[in-house]
Parts: C-alpha cells; structure tokens; sequence
C-alpha cells in the first residue's frame, strides 16, 4: 500500500496546519480568478446543453405538456418575467421540424464547451499543485472530450434528478402508469442520489484534469466532501441573500436572474477550488507522515513532462536571442 492509498489519522494540531495553509494556497495561488475563468466556460456550456436538453424533451414528449413543466419550473427559480421572457424561445426549440438539428448541435457544443471547462480547471489544479503542464494538446484535448462527455452525462442526470420535483414529477408518474407512493418515495431519495453524482463528479475533476498520476480513483476524498458543504453553505447564504436583500431583479428586470445564477455559479467554482486546495494539504500531511519532503510541493508522478520541457527550451533560446540583442556597455564610461 503506498503512502497516497493508506488511510491516514489526523490530529489536532494537524487538521489546524491543514485549514491554514488551505485558506494560504487559495489566496496565493488566486483561486478567485480561476473561478471566474471557470465561470466563463459553465456559462457558455449552459446554452448548447439547454439546447439539446429542451430538443430531447420534445422529442419523447408533447410540447404543450414539456413547455408547460419547463416554463413552471422557470417560474418558481426566476420568477414569472423570467418565464414570460423564455416561453418564445422555448416554445421555438420545441418545434419538430429542427428537433434532432437542434440536439445534434446543442450536444456538440455542450462537449466542446465542457472540454474548455475542463482544461481550465486542469490548469488550475496544476496551480495547486505546483506542477507545469506538459501534456501536448492532441494529447490533452481528445482526454478532456472523454471527462467532458462523462461529465454531461452525470450533470445531465444530476439536473434530471432535480427538475423531477414537484409537479414535474407527478406529471412524469401520471405518464408512466405510477402511483403517488412512488413519488413520495422519490423525493425521500433524490437528494441522497444528488448528493452521490455531485461527488462522483467533483472527484472526477480531481482524478482526470491535473498533470499528475494518482494510483487509484478516489469516490469520496475530504476536498470532495468539504466542497459539497462550503457549496451548500453558500448557496443557501446566497439565496438568503438574493430573496430578502437581493435588488437585481428591481435592477435588471428580467436579466436579474440571469446575474444571480451567474453568481451563484462563480460561488460553486470557488468551493470546488477550495476544495481541490483541501485534498492537496490532506495529501501534504499524508506524505510528510510517511517521511516525504513535502513541505513546499507535493511528490507526485506527472503524467507527461514533454510540453514543460519544449517550453523551457523555448524560453532558454528566447533569453539567448535577446541576450544577442543587447548592446555592449563600454563600463569604463561609468568610471
């Protein structure tokens, strides 16, 4: 068993060198603007997969019934102007005649999209963890389109899991032949299931995008863990916020729910990055019990190293070329 598999006891004095040095590494490595950044890349993966999502529910159902569960659940998140202004556009992307035009490009978008979502964030954790990235882009692309589709899928699912609620999910009950029963059932088991996609997912993000090899793929991993809480956190921090002090929909009319979400997005980047920072200080300590240096950077394989020396070449060529360029100084004449 290595020092990366092997269970590890905290102590006190440990977990308080952790939340210090987490709360440092976030700062340091500005972990803010990459949020931002990753902001950016969510908010263009919104369209295309909205896009395809709303195709999809058109094409194995009626568009009265799934313009109807779409625009109320619109309604309860951004209020009624929200769904006023979307019921055009959503009534349109529900025609039949562009139905498969529509999943085929909203679907592709949303893979391309992610897969810049993705190398963002494989950047970031690069950051983190104090390591170049040396994986060339044939090589890293065709890996992030891999992550990005699974990702679509288990986001897909996790945003399923939360539109079948209310009368979304009677109305899917009626449809399928099912009792109330089941839908009470239902809604006793769709926040333990999100909670586990949302986790599969975040662990997904720190396995597959960094340029290091881990030896096994984690579930659960306290980074995981403590940023599924930090998010809770602030959500509901910020939707206490938004509904009792919130002025953007006075301000923004309809685009005030279009801010908040984009806000609410940039919160959930940031407790993601928190939480990368977390599992990296938990693996510092790991390694410093098993006798490693770790103290300023972690030991861990790469998992290519071409593109980071091809870049310190370049650099050194570029400093020799410029070295040439510089004019002779007679030092006599500061004598």
């Amino acid at each position: 068993m290595t020092h990366e598999d092997s269970p590890i006891r905290v102590s006190r004095h440990e977990w308080r060198l952790i939340a210090v040095r987490t709360w440092h590494e976030f700062r340091i490595n500005q972990s803010a603007d990459i949020a931002s950044a990753l902001t950016y890349y969510a908010v263009l993966t919104m369209f295309p997969a909205t896009l395809a999502a709303l195709a999809i529910l058109g094409a194995f159902g009626t568009a009265q019934d799934v313009t109807r569960d779409v625009l109320g659940v619109v309604s309860d998140l951004g209020g009624d102007s929200v769904a006023a202004a979307l019921s055009g556009p959503v009534e349109e992307l529900l025609d039949r005649s562009h139905q498969w035009f529509a999943i085929f490009v909203g679907l592709a978008g949303a893979l391309w999209s992610t897969s810049g979502y993705l190398g963002v964030f494989g950047r970031g954790m690069n950051r983190i963890l104090h390591v170049g990235e040396g994986r060339p882009f044939w090589k890293s692309r065709p890996l992030m389109l891999l992550v990005a589709a699974a990702a679509l899928v288990l986001g897909g699912a996790l945003a399923l899991i939360l539109l079948l609620s209310g009368p979304v999910a009677d109305a899917a009950a009626r449809s399928l032949g099912l009792d109330e029963g089941v839908v009470f059932w239902w809604d006793l088991a769709k926040i333990p299931l999100a909670l586990g996609l949302m986790a599969l997912t975040i662990a997904l993000l720190y396995w597959a995008t960094p340029n290091v090899r881990r030896r096994n793929f984690r579930w659960f991993s306290v980074g995981a863990v403590g940023a599924m809480l930090v998010w809770a956190a602030a959500t509901l921090l910020f939707g206490w916020y938004a509904v009792g002090f919130g002025t953007y929909e006075r301000n923004y009319g309809a685009l005030g729910f279009a801010v908040a979400f984009m806000l609410w997005f940039w919160l959930s980047n940031l407790a993601i990055m928190l939480g990368a920072v977390l599992d990296t200080e938990v693996e510092r300590v790991r390694q410093l019990r098993s006798g490693i240096p770790a103290e300023e950077h972690l030991h861990l394989p790469l998992r290519d190293d071409r593109m980071i020396r091809k870049n310190r070449e370049q650099r050194e060529a570029d400093v020799r070329a410029a070295a040439d360029l510089r004019t002779p100084v007679d030092t006599d004449s500061f004598v």
